[in-house]
């Protein structure tokens, strides 16, 4: 037998093999545990107190080692009970103490094993842990309530007798190997006397209250689980967690606590119960005490106590060190914190959050919008490899220990236990895992201090590449090599700024742009824009306060390099963009407003007017795009200012060129419909009755089209004119009423809904409302369900869901179903006097419900998922993507913009709304 070299395989060589050594010299047969060496060899490397107990009972390491593959359950563990505990009437303290003592190690033992040699999960080890307290609570309850009738007689009957309610990690279901048990007694009846015990000469001594009774029944158990013996202890007892805490009776009736928890328990005491449960003694009483704080732990959200959590977390944090992986950095407490307040804030409208089990309450948790699955599945691997840790460093010497030892030997070992090649390797990522929690916890609970220590601990602490890496991974990026060289790139940043007030200005708004970039939807992408922004202009020192001032932007702008490649690219062009934001951000903009700009643009570029044309087309839709993503602005708002930002050009360019030709501009399509976004075409046509007007209209149409060094205003498409590609590219006014009355065909006509002036004369544009409104109502009897049917079912074979792209636009069910249906809608309504010739979809759908044409139902109905397939839509458009497609950074992205889970939840309800679509449609009468 050769125990050195199976010691050498074990994580403590030198503690398995002294233990080997000391056992195997006591045993007179050392045949039987032969085949079970390297069992016994990693045990004795893992826990002292159980080697010793191992090499003083040797038969019980024996049957712990033939039974091992045999969980711990609460059934297993009370007939282990029945089949140890001596019967009660012949129970006395001392052999009551023995007994807990001696149980506990011999059940420990087999947990122990299971736990080491994979045979249990660290989830179920703490569970089972859990089954053994609570068993032996439970027989120590009995056993002392044996006993002290012996003194004191029965309590009077009816009423209730004591429970004691379980809280904190007892409570919780999930003990380690050297918890104290947190307990709350409770009893039913307040009222009445014990029995008393009868002397010979036949008087009633030892008379006592029930309080007083049912207190002293609680000291006693307190004292037998606590004692210090020598063969050392069965559990702390922690009992200050009871109504009034010290102050309070150790056992106190029900209707007490009913008082106290409904008037003056605090935002503590609530996190307390949401682990509470009974664990011994009157089942009935406790289910009434369950009763008694579901008002008080589930009541409605008050949002000021996070503040009084937040300053809980801020006493502990200064009583312990960074080193107690319960209590400290990133530790235990802190996931607990992150979970049970959201348990407070949300559990009375989520019932899977009222639950005293932590994994549970993190399943319970991905209901919730704008948690992070991944994040929160990180948070339980990360909670059960602490507690991995924790039990640990408890199993070796029973002792309640969370500090890591300071000792480079010790970690060492500790580190092989975690299944490292040292220390070394094992602290790296306990510190990844430990800034992730942290990084979590900051999220909700973090001061602004907190937050810009943690950011600002990825540049200037002493962390190593790999951990940054590894850090990365967890916040999700894709590529953590380019977010290592981001950082890197910003530290180089950070070194460079010389003065006092540049180094105090960054140092304020550098953590916040990366404690955001983080958070963001795409946060590889966001630290990239932001390095590149302070590579470039961002050094400035007015721009760095103007920061400190406006961080609802600043949080905007990291969404925009986050998500948009198109916005990203045109702030980092210029640094004049950010000069404008400086200046004033107009939330509210006029057309009027807009042309004075724009006019002062032209004059400014000369002979490159155009160019300055573009440039401020971008700066608009810069700031269109910023206030979208700061959430100033919805879809709604984002359509209608670029609509008005493209009207206005084309309106100023005709005035430029010759204000009174008399040419009309007609927006058509979106444009028309004031449901522009991002990459949009114009559909236009033009009107007039001067011979010159044709000139001046190819020549705006060019300048429009034209690309220049700053770029292109816009794509113009003239194909919806008379005639299309093939007709005049401007039309009289009599000439344009003579061709839809006698030639347009009927998706012509149906066009005509969209179509709105938007340059030229009042009279002009009055003249072609009249004759729009003359067409529609003379020739939209025409148009038959049939024919936009046919046309639907075209374009979806020839354009929708391509190659694994799903079309918002023209997919079924998609945007283009919900706008020709709407538009059949209102021709239908002509036809019964009903004129809703509003050219934007979501009016249209208003006034629709408000004239009875569709159900109040059907509009909302149509209306949302308009909505939400055009914000999908411009999202996708701001990152420069054709469709959605599935496994992309963009869909993440969006997903997580719109509160969702991931792309899948995404798709599923672009999905599901889609087909709500069809169905409203495909249900509505078209005769």
């Amino acid at each position: 037998m050769d125990i050195k070299s199976v010691a050498r395989e074990t994580p403590d060589p030198v503690r398995a093999e002294k233990n080997l050594g000391r056992f195997f010299s006591k045993l007179k047969d050392p045949e039987a545990f032969r085949e079970f060496l390297n069992e016994i060899a990693l045990l004795f490397s893992y826990s002292q107190f159980l080697s010793n107990y191992s090499i003083q009972f040797p038969d019980r390491l024996l049957y712990a080692l033939q039974t091992s593959k045999e969980p711990i359950t609460r059934k297993l563990i009370r007939e282990e009970i029945s089949d140890t505990l001596p019967p009660y009437e012949q129970l006395k303290e001392e052999d009551l103490l023995r007994w807990v003592r001696f149980f506990k190690k011999d059940l420990l033992l087999r947990i122990t094993l299971r736990d080491l040699l994979g045979l249990a999960e660290t989830d179920k080890v703490l569970e089972e842990l859990t089954f053994l307290a609570e068993g032996i609570i439970e027989g120590v309850l009995r056993a002392s309530d044996v006993i002290m009738r012996r003194r004191f007689g029965d309590p009077p009957p009816g009423g209730g007798g004591l429970v004691l309610i379980g809280v904190g990690k007892l409570g919780g279901e999930d003990l380690n190997y050297s918890s104290d048990v947190d307990l709350v007694g409770v009893y039913g009846a307040s009222e009445g006397e014990t029995s008393g015990q009868l002397t010979p000469s036949g008087v009633r001594v030892n008379r006592i209250s029930t309080h007083e009774y049912y207190n002293k029944l609680l000291e006693t158990l307190s004292r037998i689980l606590s004692q210090q013996t020598p063969d050392g202890i069965g559990y702390r007892c922690d009992l200050r967690l009871r109504p009034q805490g010290q102050r309070g009776p150790l056992a106190q009736p029900l209707d007490t606590c009913r008082r106290y928890y409904e008037n003056w328990a605090r935002t503590w005491e609530r996190m307390v119960m949401i682990r509470a449960r009974p664990v011994a003694g009157d089942r009935a009483v406790g289910d009434n005490f369950m009763e008694i704080i579901q008002p008080f732990v589930w009541k409605s959200p008050d949002y000021t106590e996070i503040d009084e959590i937040r300053g809980m977390k801020k006493k502990i944090d200064s009583t312990f060190s960074k080193e107690d992986i319960k209590r400290g950095y990133g530790g235990i407490r802190e996931i607990e914190f992150f979970v049970q307040t959201f348990q407070l804030l949300y559990g009375t409208e989520i019932q899977e959050l009222r639950t005293n089990r932590l994994g549970e309450a993190l399943r319970g948790l991905s209901l919730l919008k704008g948690l992070d699955k991944d994040e929160l599945r990180f948070l339980w691997k990360t909670y059960l490899y602490l507690r991995k840790i924790e039990n640990y460093l408890q199993m070796r010497d029973d002792l309640q220990i969370h500090k890591l030892p300071d000792n480079e030997d010790e970690l060492g070992v500790l580190g092989r236990k975690m299944g490292y090649g040292g220390a070394q390797d094992f602290l790296r990522d306990l510190r990844v895992k430990r800034m992730g929690v942290k990084d979590m916890y900051n999220s909700l609970l973090g001061t602004e201090e907190d937050v810009r220590a943690e950011a600002l601990g990825l540049l200037e602490t002493d962390l190593k590449d790999e951990e940054i890496r590894s850090y990365l991974t967890i916040k999700g990026f894709t590529d953590p090599e380019a977010g290592l060289k981001s950082l890197r790139s910003l530290r180089e940043q950070l070194s460079r700024y010389r003065s006092q007030k540049e180094r105090r200005l960054l140092r304020g708004v550098l953590p916040v742009f990366l404690d955001e970039a983080m958070r963001a939807p795409s946060p590889e992408r966001a630290l990239r824009g932001i390095e590149q922004f302070f590579s470039s202009f961002g050094r400035d020192e007015a721009y760095l306060e103007w920061f400190s001032d406006q961080q609802r932007f600043l949080r905007g702008i990291v969404k925009l390099f986050s998500m948009s490649v198109y916005l990203g690219r045109v702030f980092l062009s210029n640094p004049i963009f950010l000069d404008l934001l400086m200046e004033g951000m107009s939330i509210k903009k006029r057309k009027r407003e807009m042309q004075m700009q724009l006019m002062r643009y032209i004059r400014a570029g000369g002979e490159n007017y155009l160019e300055a044309m573009v440039e401020y087309k971008k700066w608009e839709e810069l700031r269109t795009g910023l206030l979208f993503f700061s959430g100033y602005y919805d879809i709604r708002d984002l359509m209608r200012m670029l609509s008005l930002l493209a009207e206005t050009v084309v309106q100023v360019l005709i005035e430029r060129h010759a204000p009174s030709s008399g040419l009309l501009a007609v927006g058509m399509g979106k444009l028309g419909g004031r449901e522009i976004t991002y990459g949009s075409d114009l559909d236009i046509i033009y009107i007039a009755d001067a011979q010159d007007a044709f000139g001046l209209a190819e020549e705006i149409t060019r300048e429009l089209n034209r690309y220049t060094p700053k770029g292109q205003l816009y794509e113009i498409d003239l194909r919806l004119r008379p005639d299309g590609s093939k007709g005049t590219i401007v039309k009289s006014m009599e000439g344009l009423r003579n061709y839809y009355l006698k030639s347009a065909q009927p998706w012509e006509v149906q066009a005509l809904l969209k179509a709105r002036p938007i340059a030229g004369t009042l009279r002009s544009r009055q003249a072609f409302l009249d004759l729009r409104t003359e067409v529609l109502e003379k020739r939209g009897g025409e148009l038959r369900w049939q024919l936009i049917e046919e046309m639907r079912q075209r374009i979806i074979s020839q354009v929708s869901d391509k190659e694994g792209v799903i079309d918002l636009k023209f997919g079924p069910g998609g945007l283009e179903d919900i706008e020709f249906f709407t538009q059949w809608l209102q021709i239908s309504g002509i036809k019964t006097g009903k004129r809703i010739l509003v050219s934007g979809t979501l009016e249209a759908l208003k006034r629709l419900s408000k004239w009875g044409v569709i159900t109040e139902k059907q509009a909302v109905k149509l209306s949302e998922s308009y909505i939400f397939l055009r914000t999908v839509e411009t999202y996708l458009k701001l990152d420069e993507m054709k469709g959605l497609k599935r496994d992309t950074q963009t869909a993440r992205g969006i997903a997580r913009l719109l509160g969702m889970q991931d792309e899948t939840e995404l798709i599923d309800r672009i999905a599901e709304l889609r087909e709500d679509v069809i169905g409203l449609i495909d249900g509505m009468d078209k005769d």
